[in-house]
């Protein structure tokens, strides 16, 4: 319906029009089964959206032509249902409604699906589907894998790796018996995470499970092996800011924590550095002790107090509290759990919030299980933040041309949602290793065979030396962008010559070189990894402490750090020429958002810091839009955008699932999009990427619109956290509602104001206004917690009679919720739409009043709109959700196709007794699905079926009669 037209009608309201479904059968590939995969879609398969997955980008129709067969496609119970665009909350519902668990969003527009018996060509009839189609076997592995695994072959000759990870959508029965029959060596991970190994008997028996999601190598993960503080501010927030990580629980995985033993009643049992601050947890060998000083380095780094050095030699966040988990095992190599998620899950449980990894597997770009691990977490808990290091991958070899290599980004450094840190150099001119680039060496594998030789062959590289300029970067360090063209490193930090904590236990390593008997120097992004997320307590603490915030997003670190990060273009090279220039301007997939500053991201001198922390989330379609004023031209504003996405696909091959928009609106009305940096900036925007920035030099004084917004929302709501700087106000109050549009009979209206300046108020105060009642009502807001966030319930109603907790509202109304802020001074509202809601208005039909027996004929009628879907059940008994047929199905009482009128015949089962209600839902057009109760029908099935066509005979004795019927059907 259009207009203002009332959306009523009898019985059942709006089936969407459908189109005729086509079932198209693209060629089987010949290996290694034969036959055809059954896909159903119906619009032409060249105006199918693209599926992005590791198998190539194409339409679902194309990908089906393209890959392996596998008799499994054609009787799996996972499939893939795609929307026709970005899609919206109300198409997802409805897909759940239909009964089918969703498992993931594989891009684009696409749900990973289990079935749960539904017929899978039913799907189509959710409105705005346009294709169904089965998950393919081969779409478990990635094509490089499938092609090098043979069958009964050793995993390690093939993949360099002596066991695979097999990854499941769900539990499935007899898992460990089915893998075992294919590989003699089995080990359950955790949750849904196998081990097979060392070979395999048969790659195509296990593609043939179904309910297997992704198959890969399991790869042994690896470390990422004073002048820092300065490099990076610390030491000027410390003094200025009193920021000492006072308050924060940190979290390290690594090799081990000194002797491992820290009894808080204790003095000296552990390096004073750390001693009565640290919680040690053992998660391999037998003992948390470090035999290696890698663990015990990066907690320094982190959270050392420099008790060893009078104070000179100190980590950034020196009162902090430490949470470890030593996962070296006595014969030095890590132990990680199969599912990451469960060390981090320890940590959460533990107080920490912020977890620092200096670790990973060289996977050159990819997402992995692991990665996955770190983006579930992270979505899932969206007060954390994890920092991985990028590795130590950076070498000049392909092509040898004086540049860094690119994309060597390690795993699971490739996750959206972490900190991943890069290093930079330091600027350290004794001490450690004083040698040039081209001194370092590694192993290279050509055609000729494995040689030992540089790494950095040529100049500028060669001559560079290793930590003189805290602009370079660290030739070691990995380059992005990740195999999707992610931004990776995130941001970089010293990394070279880092003088830290050493430890006491006989053996430990000596590092880049030792200083005394309690400090090292060592080098890696490993280094560069705990200085991040040192200044990432600080950042929380500051939140904390400073401003009153009890639980800052993990989203808001990140979007802090990120915007203050410090621009390190043109790098130590780029002065000579642009052939070796790689640091080409925040951000790059060299120095990411740049080298990390405290003082730029929280006190930036001349300027201000603004935030937005969004816990509530936006879905498709919905906007965020909050004010602030730039009052001087003289600094640079920079706003930057970041969330923690629902985790990708492992065998997608683009991450990205949940894509907000960041749009910067000037005075004089021009508009800027996030990461668009070429003119004019508001003519792409970034569908890569779970962070956005905007940098606008000489910004116009004056009211600048700052607008977040939800493209595609498959798997929200999506929280988010904004962070601004430079000469500006606070973000004005923030006011959200929960809803584009409310229904005229009784609806709730719940309202949210962000205000950062009115952290701790308690209460806040907003006018809710309606075309109809222009004098409105004022909403009082309650705080939640000490946050900032203010948040309150209004209804609606649709007569004159109310309370002061409602508005009258009439169909087509605007509805206004309006703040009155003081900095930025201003009124500032958001709208919503109030509507008639669609109504069911049953053709009664005086069998309805008989009781119903086995076999009888249970018939409905009705008229509907267009645009609206309906179905009817039965509350009481399993009977599932019936759809009402406008296609002209005579088996369904239907006589005409698409004529608006519906039906449904339904024949009564057995063993069903006593009064139930049918029950009508409602696919509204605007308010999703809705479920209405009518009337009650009686049912007995041990009695016989009613009379039908009952006909009397006299006798021809004329004193009786003959009746006779038949039964009902």
């Amino acid at each position: 319906m259009t207009g203002t037209s009332k959306r009523t009608a009898a019985l059942f309201l709006a089936l969407a029009l459908i189109l005729p479904l086509t079932a198209f059968t693209p060629t089987a590939a010949d290996i290694p089964g034969s036959g055809v995969v059954p896909w159903f879609s119906n619009v032409p398969g060249w105006e199918l959206p693209d599926l992005w997955t590791r198998w190539g980008v194409m339409p679902m129709g194309d990908l089906y032509g393209s890959i392996p067969y596998h008799d499994v496609d054609s009787g799996t119970e996972i499939w893939m249902v795609q929307f026709e665009g970005p899609i919206m909350k109300e198409w997802r519902d409805a897909l759940a409604g239909e009964g089918v668990s969703i498992l993931e969003y594989l891009p684009d527009y696409t749900y990973v699906v289990a079935l749960n018996d539904r017929h899978p060509e039913d799907l189509l009839l959710v409105d705005h589907v346009v294709a169904v189609g089965p998950f393919p076997a081969v779409m478990k592995m990635d094509p490089d894998i499938y092609s090098d695994l043979e069958d009964g072959s050793d995993i390690e000759s093939m993949l360099g790796e002596d066991r695979l990870l097999v990854d499941l959508f769900h539990p499935i029965d007899g898992i460990e018996d089915l893998l075992g029959k294919i590989s003699p060596g089995v080990e359950k991970g955790s949750g849904t995470r196998y081990l097979i190994g060392p070979t395999i008997s048969g790659r195509e028996d296990l593609l043939s499970i179904d309910g297997i999601k992704h198959i890969e190598p399991y790869y042994h993960m690896e470390l990422h092996n004073d002048i820092a503080r300065n490099i990076t501010s610390v030491t000027y927030i410390n003094n200025t800011l009193g920021l000492d990580g006072t308050g924060q629980i940190v979290a390290i995985s690594d090799t081990g924590l000194d002797t491992g033993v820290d009894d808080h009643n204790v003095t000296g049992d552990i390096h004073l550095d750390f001693d009565n601050r640290a919680t040690i947890v053992n998660w391999a060998g037998t003992s948390p002790d470090d035999g290696h000083s890698h663990g015990t380095h990066t907690t320094g780094s982190i959270a050392g107090s420099g008790a060893r050095s009078n104070g000179k030699i100190k980590g950034m966040a020196p009162n902090a509290s430490i949470f470890f988990q030593a996962i070296m095992s006595d014969s030095g190599g890590l132990v990680i759990p199969a599912n990451t998620s469960l060390l981090f899950q320890q940590a959460y449980e533990n107080g920490s919030r912020i977890h620092s990894n200096s670790w990973g597997a060289s996977y050159a770009g990819a997402y992995t299980s692991r990665s996955q691990d770190v983006d579930w977490f992270l979505f899932n808990y969206p007060d954390m933040i994890i920092l991985y290091s990028a590795g130590n991958s950076g070498v000049d070899w392909s092509p040898e041309d004086g540049r860094i290599d690119r994309d060597n980004i390690g795993a699971p450094a490739s996750a959206k949602n972490c900190i991943t840190v890069g290093a930079s150099e330091n600027n350290r001119s004794s001490g450690g290793y004083q040698f040039n680039w081209g001194l370092w060496n590694g192993w290279r594998y050509t055609s000729s065979g494995w040689s030992y030789e540089s790494r950095y062959p040529l100049d500028p590289v060669y001559s560079d030396y290793i930590s003189d300029n805290e602009d370079g970067l660290a030739a070691f360090s990995s380059r992005g962008p990740t195999d999707d063209g992610r931004i990776k490193p995130d941001v970089v930090a010293p990394g070279t010559n880092i003088l830290s904590c050493r430890s006491s236990v006989s053996g430990a390593g000596t590092g880049w070189g030792v200083y005394d008997s309690y400090y090292v120097y060592m080098g890696g992004t490993s280094m560069s990894t705990p200085i991040t997320a040192g200044a990432a307590v600080l950042v929380r603490q500051f939140y904390n402490q400073t401003l009153g915030l009890d639980s800052p997003s993990g989203a808001l670190l990140k979007a802090t750090l990120i915007n203050g990060a410090v621009d390190m273009t043109p790098g130590q090279y780029g002065y000579l020429n642009s052939t070796v220039q790689e640091v080409q301007g925040r951000p790059d997939m060299s120095q990411g958002w740049g080298r990390i500053n405290l003082s730029e991201s929280l006190s930036p001198p001349g300027g201000n810091l603004a935030f937005i922390d969004d816990k509530e989330g936006i879905w498709t379609g919905a906007s965020v839009v909050s004010h602030l004023s730039v009052t001087n031209s003289s600094r640079d504003l920079r706003v930057t955008l970041a969330y923690s996405d629902s985790p990708g696909a492992t065998y997608a091959a683009k991450e990205l699932v949940n894509d907000l928009d960041l749009t910067l609106v000037a005075p004089n009305g021009t508009e800027y999009n996030g990461n668009d940096w070429t003119t004019p900036f508001n003519d792409t925007h970034d569908r890569t990427n779970p962070v956005e920035g905007v940098l606008i030099h000489s910004p116009a004084t004056g009211l600048w619109k700052v607008v977040i917004s939800g493209y595609n929302v498959p798997m929200g709501p999506q929280h988010f956290a904004v962070v601004a700087s430079g000469a500006i106000s606070n973000f004005s109050g923030v006011v959200l509602l929960d809803r584009e549009f409310y229904s005229t009979d009784g609806d709730r209206i719940d309202i949210r104001v962000m205000d950062q300046d009115l952290i701790g108020q308690g209460t806040v105060s907003v006018r809710v206004t309606s075309d109809t009642d222009a004098a409105g009502i004022q909403a009082t807001l309650n705080e939640t917690g000490i946050s900032g966030l203010f948040e309150g319930t209004v209804w609606t109603r649709n007569s004159s009679t109310g309370n002061s907790s409602s508005i009258q509202v009439s169909d087509e109304d605007n509805i206004t919720v309006t703040y009155r802020d003081t900095d930025p001074d201003g009124n500032f509202s958001s709208t919503a739409v109030a509507k008639d809601p669609v109504r069911v208005d049953l053709w009664f039909r005086p069998e309805y009043l008989l009781i119903h027996s086995e076999g009888e004929r249970f018939h409905l009628e009705g008229i509907i709109d267009e645009n609206v879907s309906a179905w009817w059940t039965f509350r009481g008994i399993d009977m599932g959700w019936r759809r009402f047929h406008d296609d002209g199905n005579s088996t369904f009482g239907d006589s005409n196709p698409y004529d608006l009128n519906v039906s449904d015949i339904w024949y009564v089962p057995g063993n069903i007794s006593g009064n139930l209600t049918l029950l009508i839902r409602v696919n509204d057009p605007v308010f999703g699905n809705r479920t209405y109760e009518n009337f009650a029908v009686s049912f007995n099935t041990s009695l016989p079926r009613f009379p039908k066509d009952v006909r009397v005979d006299p006798l021809p004795e004329g004193n009786s009669v003959k009746v006779m019927w038949s039964l009902s059907n």
